[in-house]
């Protein structure tokens, strides 16, 4: 059997939609929702999520977060300040 291994640098993408699609379950959205679609008080709530799971002290995650939600990584920076 073979084992393999993520990095966390490979894990970062997959850790971020699942915490992105725990966030829009709660906020009760459908699964197939695109999260593209939230307005703008909803992707605070999704950045404010994602900050709770410690998910922004992983380098590269904001860039990460940004393109998900189809913004700028200056914008996510923005929305962790209002917190």
């Amino acid at each position: 059997t073979e084992i393999y291994t993520l990095s966390l640098h490979d894990a970062l993408p997959i850790l971020i939609d699942l915490y992105i699609k725990e966030c829009l379950e709660q906020m009760g959205f459908p699964s197939y929702f695109l999260v593209e679609r939230l307005n703008v008080e909803e992707k605070i709530k999704v950045v404010k999520y994602l900050q709770d799971k410690g998910t922004f002290k992983v380098k590269g995650a904001i860039v990460l977060v940004a393109e998900k939600l189809a913004v700028s990584e200056p914008t996510i920076y923005r929305y962790l300040k209002k917190m």
